[in-house]
């Protein structure tokens, strides 16, 4: 009698056998490609015979050397991954072999609806044809799905894959060099229509448009390389992938744009490249093969950051890199408009156990963390270069999550990435003292929200005192999508006040002239007719542009004075308002202070700015020449942008209600003159009428500001900071 738990468990594996043959004819069940939309590819050209993607490469040149050939007993070997179902033709040509991998082993047939290893690790049942990276193996599935909505009745045949040696092909049928020895290659064409079977020559080869159909179709489906070859008048497609770990390789994206997929470290490199536990969770290792002159940025390539062996001095193949250092390297080099030079970037243990114990013991280069630098340039030291790096990267890497470590050497400055705000210096740094190094770098970064952000061009838009030498430089306008248009009302408006604009106009000028000139100035003439004469609602347009060129000029050129003292060329101690508000002007100006009503050119031009007409003879309300709604005018704000300009010391503004906050904008027109562009403004200080706003509101829309004020300074006149400010409340 037999054993009943000898019964139970030949029933097990006659039901496991069937359970497998099942599972076997099931499409993949991973659903990381197969569960996404499929992308369209009618963009993408047929591939025609002999040609190749991208254009004239290589498969080694594209997707990277072969490292080592894999083997059933090496550890890579588990790494591969099994083409499970029916959805794809396998054509295993190796299963009429004596044996495959070796004398020992037998080969499988791994054709459509023979029973699949249950299991990735045992190798014994595992068919070469079937076996491949997890890269080749997620994009060969999404080809799979392009291929059966192309051709609903025809499938993608494999032709090869992974390959191993076999009973008549000992060394493997292809190259030494060959990526199908890493499971990186393939070989593909098209089968016949179904359900008739495979013939011995595939109609794809008759039909050569089909291969070319399929590598468009391989193109869409993310190959790396892919090529359209053709042997013996046979057409297939070579396709390659580059080295990925897993099927879905973490993707690290650099600020040119160019990505890098996480690759596994190769067996036996552990020395060079395997860190501790707790090194780093988030510095995955790359493949630089073909890759080392991608530009990361638009001055950094891959090679600038590779580790060089000790002896040697080769490139080492693999390395590791923040995106957050080549972003930082970039703001840095801008700031300082200087290049900076990468001395060491990434280094693998062997390089960095070969460097002195004293520069390497709080460094980051093994995870690819931090990196040193230099200028070329030997009139910017060293601390110079750290500040900048404290002040452009500091902020940057703490809104990453992260903190900043900087260590300032004799000849250069090296920074990282890390999880808290770290200072050293080299053995042989002298000047400052660590603690007073230490100050200066923390004060660096807290600042670093006001550090003016340079402009190269130095644009039309910074500022400036009254000069007889001011050019006007026209500032380029953001139409957007909408684009004012006058309104029929505007247009009886200016039709009806153009005689009284255009007496207020010579008014202004003969009493510039009598007064100044004692012959004609065109130039001024011109300027003062450009900014009061045209008439229009919009801020946009011809209409206002030929306004601010006309009153630019005319404030900058005209000999009115816009300080208090005919002696001085600075009001120290200004003050500042926002138009029509009066209790913000009574304060601005009350005793005397010194604001911009108090000044030679706003008392000439006061009277033209506040001028009224009476739109009928019958009217009782009267309506202004210059202001809003038909015909805004940029004066007042010019005169105040120019005005800040020539302001010293200690500054105030006065604001009196929330309508005020948009108004600051005004006071600080132009990117703001007080903050950004005037160096001989010490501190700003907002009054704001308690009762109407309080200090949060104030200094929040303040910050909010500079952030992007700063971004419009000028090198040769700016401030290097914002100038400190505060709010105060008063009281009416």
């Amino acid at each position: 009698m037999v054993p009943s738990s000898m019964w139970l468990t030949a029933v097990f594996l006659v039901l496991l056998t069937a359970l497998e043959a099942v599972v076997w004819s099931l499409p993949d069940a991973d659903c990381s490609d197969v569960c996404l939309p499929l992308p369209r590819c009618d963009h993408i050209s047929n591939l025609s015979p002999l040609e190749t993607f991208p254009s004239g490469t290589t498969a080694l040149e594209v997707s990277g050397r072969l490292e080592k050939k894999i083997s059933r007993g090496d550890l890579d070997f588990q790494k591969l991954v099994q083409l499970r179902g029916d959805g794809l033709v396998i054509v295993n040509e190796e299963e009429t072999n004596t044996w495959c991998g070796n004398e020992t082993r037998p080969c499988v047939n791994c054709q459509n609806g023979q029973p699949a290893a249950t299991d990735d690790r045992d190798n014994a049942d595992q068919c070469a044809d079937r076996l491949m990276s997890g890269r080749l193996h997620s994009r060969l599935k999404l080809l799979q799905r392009l291929a059966n909505r192309e051709w609903p009745n025809r499938q993608v045949r494999v032709l090869e894959a992974w390959e191993e040696p076999t009973a008549t092909n000992t060394g493997g049928i292809h190259p030494a060099y060959s990526l199908h020895y890493e499971g990186r290659a393939a070989r593909v064409d098209v089968s016949v229509e179904l359900p008739s079977q495979v013939p011995a020559v595939p109609d794809s080869s008759e039909d050569p448009q089909l291969v070319s159909r399929l590598g468009a179709l391989a193109i869409c489906a993310g190959f790396d390389h892919v090529s359209h070859d053709v042997t013996d008048a046979v057409n297939y497609l070579s396709i390659s992938v580059k080295k990925q770990k897993g099927k879905y390789g973490r993707i690290t994206t650099f600020l040119s744009g160019a990505t890098f997929t996480e690759v596994d470290i190769p067996h036996g490199h552990d020395l060079n490249y395997k860190l501790s536990h707790n090194s780093c969770h988030s510095c995955p290792l790359f493949d630089s093969d073909g890759q080392s002159d991608h530009q990361l940025s638009p001055h950094y390539r891959v090679s600038d950051f590779l580790s060089h062996h000790p002896v040697t001095t080769q490139p080492y193949r693999y390395f590791r890199l923040r995106p957050e250092l080549v972003y930082c390297l970039e703001v840095v080099r801008t700031a300082l408009n200087e290049d900076l030079r990468v001395i060491s970037g990434y280094r693998t243990i062997t390089e960095d156990q070969s460097k002195p114990s004293n520069q390497t013991d709080t460094r980051l280069h093994i995870t690819g963390q931090g990196l040193q630098t230099q200028t070329t340039n030997s009139h910017i030291k060293p601390y110079d270069l750290a500040t900048a790096v404290a002040e452009e990267c500091g902020t940057y890497f703490i809104s990453r999550g992260q903190n900043i470590g900087i260590t300032l050497l004799s000849d250069s400055v090296y920074f990282d990435i890390r999880d808290s705000f770290f200072i050293s210096m080299g053995y042989n740094v002298n000047q400052p003292t660590l603690q007073e190094f230490h100050d200066q770098m923390s004060n660096a970064i807290s600042t670093s929200d006001r550090r003016v952000k340079y402009n190269r061009a130095c644009d039309a838009s910074s500022p400036s005192a009254q000069s007889a030498s001011y050019k006007y430089k026209e500032i380029p306008q953001d139409l957007g999508g909408d684009q004012c248009q006058s309104k029929s009302q505007t247009s009886n408006y200016c039709s009806q006040t153009e005689q009284s604009r255009n007496a207020w106009v010579e008014s202004i000028w003969q009493t510039v002239k009598l007064k100044y000139f004692k012959q004609t100035n065109d130039e001024m003439q011109l300027a003062i007719k450009d900014c009061l004469e045209p008439c229009g609602q919009c801020t946009t347009g011809e209409t206002w542009k030929t306004k601010l060129a006309g009153c630019n000029k005319f404030v900058h050129w005209a000999p009115l004075q816009l300080t208090i003292s005919s002696q001085q060329q600075t009001n120290s101690d200004a003050s500042f308002y926002p138009s029509n508000n009066q209790m913000a002007t009574a304060k601005a100006c009350e005793s005397n202070k010194k604001c911009i009503s108090h000044t030679e050119m706003f008392s000439t031009l006061a009277s033209a700015i506040e001028a009224t007409y009476y739109p009928t003879n019958t009217s009782l309300n009267t309506e202004k020449l210059f202001g809003m709604p038909h015909n805004p005018t940029p004066l007042f704000d010019i005169m105040q942008e120019t005005f800040a300009m020539h302001a010293s010391g200690n500054t105030t503004v006065w604001i009196s209600s929330t309508e005020n906050m948009a108004a600051l904008l005004d006071v600080f027109k132009a990117n703001t003159a007080l903050l950004i562009h005037n160096r001989q403004v010490d501190k700003v200080t907002i009054w704001y009428l308690e009762s109407q706003l309080n200090e949060v509101t104030v200094i929040k829309f303040l910050e909010n500001s500079i952030r992007h004020w700063t971004h419009s300074g000028c090198i040769s006149t700016s401030r290097s900071h914002a100038t400190p400010y505060e709010a105060r409340p008063f009281t009416e």
